[in-house]
This record gives structure tokens, sequence and C-alpha cells, in this order.
């Protein structure tokens, strides 16, 4: 009896544990097909996701923005936990001058995406918006910014055309001691000046302002004024040199040099000081300021991280360091240095000099020197002013291999003059990141405004420059052309023409 009863035990505890195995496995593989759906619905909502980027980049490429604008809306649809959509979407409402869109779609993706990085990413681009780094041409002659549009309305006595020195030699465009126009036209075409004063040249947006140089760089300071030319006030510099993350990179000239970087806060911190001298900023890279300051029979070449540590001394430059002829040239400047470039942890730099009585450049060296001051090594020499040689003081350096590649004529990404044979007259190309050369403007497509070019400025999609007309016997200005040159569609716009 004990017997068949502890056998009906056993085989209900076999069943029991049967059941329990056949739930459990039940349990495990609905469990599985809900980790698969959800594994599935991810890559399908990332691979949606990826897919609507990549079409709206598309769209971007081929400046349909309207329907860029729909495939990154859809894409945040999708996804609204990730900051790439939102941050390409900003861009593309700067580059459309819809400033505001691009401050408000921001301002949503902060406040959806998830995690401290990706809301890094966010307030990044809010930071660059908002102090101007998405302004267009910032620095130049035509600003863009907001949806609207900054120039200096000039008038023929804004121009110095009595040098015929100057413009035998090359140097036409030269601004008198007046007062001149800053006007503002808004996305409907609509101008109206917002200040005047004797000031001229480049215009910078920071935090929201305008900033502008003064006539005289060496007695006045710069202006500043809100974006409706209100709130006008003098600054406590007299050069401006470029908007980078931590503030605008300013400078004052004279006895006593000083870079300084004005903060958001309107704060001005001193970088670097010279004391009885004077600073002349050759490169303001996106980490570090590099300059000269005078020094005996020469100048001293430094660096100085734009947070104002690391200020090092990378080399010092006499005359005698670049040639062995200087009995030969009359030298009004013994050295200088025109152009540099950050590669790795070296910067390439240009130096040489000018003769006394046409301030024309007579050739020099290009040098690298390592970043902490180490290893000064010349990499090109021009050693004599009776050679024909390649004297440009514009170089793009390029990184092939183990060896570094020297092009001359222009640095990487800004515009440069280039002489065309064909026509007799200056065409404007540019090197580009990829070591090619790219022609931004023929001369064929300005002859009928001058015959020289001045004021060269490329951002993105757009050139800027003016022509200058020259009189035949190239000592007299007849005129002077402001152009604007949208290089998708190749139109050129005159946005103001002075006649002299």
């Amino acid at each position: 009896m004990s017997s068949d009863f502890g056998m009906k035990v056993s085989e209900m505890k076999t069943k029991d544990n049967k059941m329990i195995a056949t739930a459990v496995a039940i349990i495990l593989l609905v469990i599985a097909i809900i980790i698969s759906l959800v594994f599935v619905f991810n890559k399908t909502g990332a691979k949606s996701y990826d897919s609507k980027l990549e079409e709206a980049q598309k769209y971007v490429s081929k400046v349909d923005y309207k329907k860029a604008e729909a495939a990154y809306l859809k894409a945040i649809d999708i996804n609204p936990k990730q900051p790439t959509a939102y941050v390409e979407l900003a861009d593309v409402y700067v580059t459309v001058n819809k400033q505001d869109k691009a401050e408000a779609i921001l301002e949503k993706g902060y406040k959806n995406v998830e995690g401290e990085e990706n809301k890094k990413v966010i307030k990044e681009k809010q930071e660059e918006i908002k102090d101007g780094m998405n302004a267009i041409n910032n620095g130049g002659d035509y600003v863009t910014y907001k949806g609207k549009s900054y120039y200096w309305e000039y008038k023929s006595t804004s121009f110095n055309t009595s040098n015929q020195r100057a413009i035998t030699y090359g140097h036409p465009l030269q601004y008198a001691d007046t007062s001149n126009d800053l006007v503002c036209v808004d996305d409907k075409g609509n101008k109206k000046t917002i200040y005047s004063g004797k000031n001229k040249g480049n215009i910078w947006v920071f935090n929201n302002r305008i900033y502008v140089g003064p006539t005289n760089t060496y007695s006045d300071n710069c202006t500043s004024m809100d974006l409706d030319g209100s709130n006008t006030k003098e600054e406590y510099f007299n050069d401006i040199y470029a908007v980078r993350k931590e503030g605008l990179v300013v400078g004052a000239s004279g006895d006593d040099g000083s870079l300084s970087i004005l903060k958001n806060n309107d704060k001005l911190e001193r970088i670097a000081y010279a004391h009885f001298n004077s600073i002349k900023v050759v490169l303001v890279s996106d980490a570090r300021v590099y300059y000269t300051t005078n020094a005996d029979s020469g100048i001293n070449f430094e660096c100085v991280d734009l947070d104002g540590k690391n200020n090092v001394h990378l080399a010092t430059l006499t005359q005698s360091s670049w040639c062995d002829w200087s009995d030969d040239c009359e030298m009004k400047i013994p050295v200088s240095v025109d152009c540099a470039q950050e590669i790795g942890d070296e910067v390439y730099f240009q130096f040489g000099g000018y003769d006394g009585s046409g301030y024309v450049y007579y050739g020099g060296k290009i040098a690298k020197v390592k970043l902490d001051g180490t290893g000064f090594t010349e990499v090109k020499s021009y050693l004599s002013c009776d050679d024909n040689l390649d004297i440009y003081t514009m170089f793009a350096a390029y990184k092939s291999g183990d060896k570094i590649e020297i092009k001359h004529g222009g640095t990487l990404n800004k515009a440069f003059k280039e002489y065309d044979a064909d026509t007799g007259f200056y065409k404007v190309d540019v090197y580009t990141e990829d070591g090619s050369k790219k022609e931004l403007l023929s001369s064929k497509e300005y002859a009928s405004y001058g015959n020289n070019l001045e004021s060269l400025s490329y951002a993105g999609d757009e050139l800027y420059f003016v022509v200058v007309k020259v009189d035949g016997d190239n000592i007299r200005c007849l005129s002077y052309s402001y152009c604007k040159k949208d290089l998708k569609t190749n139109k050129i716009t005159v946005y103001q023409k002075i006649d002299v």
C-alpha cells in the first residue's frame, strides 16, 4: 500500500516538475519574443531615424532647404531624444536667415534629449548661434545675422584717392577720415541707416551686438551697438580679430600692445601684453592666438591659448635669419611674419622682408616649430632678391603621408587673388581641405565693373569682394563696386557702387 502511494506521489511530482518546466519555458519564450520585438522595433526606429537624416542631408546638398526641413522634423518625430536632427536643422535655419526658428528648435531639443552629453551638444550649438559664430561672413564687409544684413554705405568722399603711389603699387582701396553710414537691410529688402560715424571696413556680430573698427586704429577705439544701432559704446580696444567660443578676440595697438577676450558678460580678459611694444596678430586658430612683437633687430614670434594659459615663445627672427644680402636691399621692415598654419602639434609659418621704396615683398623662408617652442626647422628658403622666385607671403600646407606639401598664393579656406595670364587680370581661387585649388571668380565675371580686386572674403556659399576701376595709367580710381557672388547660382549682386 505504502509502495503504491509512494509511486503515485513520485508520478505527481514528475508531472508537477514537467508543468513547471513547461511554464518556465513558455515564460522564457515570451520574454525572448518581447526582447526580440523591442530589439527589432528599436533597430527599425534607429534605421528610420538615420534614413531621415540621410534624406535631409541630401536635400541640403541640393540646396532644397524646405524638403530638408521636412525630413529633419520627421526624424525628430521618430526619435526626439537624439540631438543630431535638432542641431542640423538649426544650421539649415541659420543658412536661410531664420535665426528665430533656429533658436526655437534648439530650445525644444534641449528639453527633449536625454543624457548630459546630448544636452551638451545642443547647448554648444545654442551658444554658437547666440554669440554670432553663425553670422554669415562675420568680420567682413557684408554680414548677415538673424535674417538681416549689415554693411557700410560709402560716399565718394569716403575714399582716399590722392595717394597715387599706393594705387600704382596695387593698393587702391584706402579709406579717408570721414563719416560713413552703417545700414541694415531686412529680408524684404527694406533698408535703414542705423548708425553714422568715422568707422569703416569689417563688421563683427557678437553676443547680439555689432562691433565696428575706427578709421584710425592708432588713435581711436572700436564702437559697439545693439543690432538696431542703439545703445552705442566706445570700447577699450581698437582691433578685432575673430569670434571664438571663448569670446570676441580683440587687441590694443600702439606702444602698449595687448590681446584680450571679450566674454559674453562684457568682461574683457587680457591674455597677452607687450609693455612699450606693439602686437601684430598673425593667426587665430580654434585654440590659440599667434602673434609677433618687436625685438632687437627683428621680432619675436609667440602664441598664447585663448584662455590666457601657455604663453609660449616660438622663435626670434632677425633680418639675418632669412637673408645674407641685407646690404643689397633697403628694408623698411627687417622681418615680418604674414602667414601661419597649425598642423598637429606644430605651426608652419612664413617670415621674410620688404624693401623700403615700394614696400615690395622680397621673399624669405617657411619654417616650422612645435607648439612648446622646440624643434625650429626651416622648410623652404628664398634667399636672393635678384632671383625671380615664388615670393608669396601666403601659403597652404597639406599633410601627405609623412611629408608636408606647400602651396603658395593663399591660405587654407580663404579666397585669394591669382594672376590670369589668359586675360591679364586677376581671378579668385581658394585652397580647400583636400588640397585642391578651386576657382571662385573668373576675371571675365567682374570685367564690366572694373580691373582690380580688393577686400576678398569667402563664407561657405558666398564670395564677397570689391571691384575697383582704375584709369589706364593706373594712378586714379574711378569707381568702387561692392559685390557678392552666390557660388551656387553664380549670380553676382552689386549692392553698392560709388563713382569717384
